[in-house]
């Protein structure tokens, strides 16, 4: 697990990337920011956050994780999960 880095990605590779690896969900219409984790230079897991997609939530502070992808190991969700929740302190809603 020590060989996966974050890096960021632009809304574009996230949404080629969840079109390419994502089973049954296509990738949001739109996202505030995108993380990637990457192995070796490859993205293996993308995390689309953007607006709440229940309006009860969306207060303009809220954020919601929209969709994550990996290639693979399941733990990378994790990792997915946790690093933008560290860029807010705020409330967070996960969904997907």
């Amino acid at each position: 697990m020590s060989d996966l880095y974050l890096c960021p990605v632009t809304f574009d590779e996230a949404v080629d990337f969840v079109g390419c690896h994502h089973r049954h969900h296509p990738a949001p219409t739109g996202h505030k920011f995108s993380i990637g984790v990457a192995r070796g230079g490859e993205i293996v897991g993308v995390a689309m956050v953007g607006r709440p997609v229940a309006r009860l939530f969306d207060d303009g502070w809220t954020l919601e994780v929209n969709r994550t992808c990996t290639k693979g190991l399941p733990a990378m969700l994790i990792r997915c999960f946790m690093a933008p929740r560290g860029a807010l302190p705020r409330r967070w809603a996960i969904g997907d």
